[in-house]
């Protein structure tokens, strides 16, 4: 068992694996913003569940604000701040001894399963737009 930790542990403190976080949380970013720019500006209907209806809408209240404002302020900037958040990351990444990488692998891995759980939830919304009512409310 204790082997087994250590395999595991080691991995996360790989250069590649690191690397290829990196790029998979600007991936994940890009779906959301996608996800997120159909549901509240290209699929602009109400969902029928229950005896309510509701609208998808960005949980984020700052991004919400550059939503309503400009959708395509809203792209650049949620696409920007990733990214350079990731650019400081990878820069950081490239200074740490290497006793430091399998922190920073679990920091990334931690990172990219909260970005695959805000994907799924879209395909789950999604999943809900194909199966209940939709009503265009004034």
């Amino acid at each position: 068992m204790k082997d087994k930790f250590k395999r595991m542990f080691s991995k996360l403190g790989s250069m590649k694996y690191n690397l290829s976080l990196l790029v998979l949380v600007n991936i994940l970013n890009i779906l959301d913003t996608a996800f997120t720019y159909y549901f509240t500006v290209c699929f602009d209907k109400f969902l029928k569940i229950g005896n309510g209806y509701y609208k998808v809408a960005e949980g984020n209240p700052l991004m919400d604000y550059l939503l309503q404002l400009d959708p395509t302020l809203f792209i650049i900037t949620k696409l920007s701040i990733v990214f350079m958040f990731t650019l400081i990351l990878y820069d950081g990444l490239t200074k740490l001894r290497a006793q430091d990488l399998p922190l920073f692998g679990l920091f990334s891995t931690l990172m990219n399963i909260i970005y695959i759980i805000i994907v799924v939830n879209h395909l789950h919304i999604m999943y809900v737009i194909n199966t209940v009512e939709l009503y265009i409310l004034d």
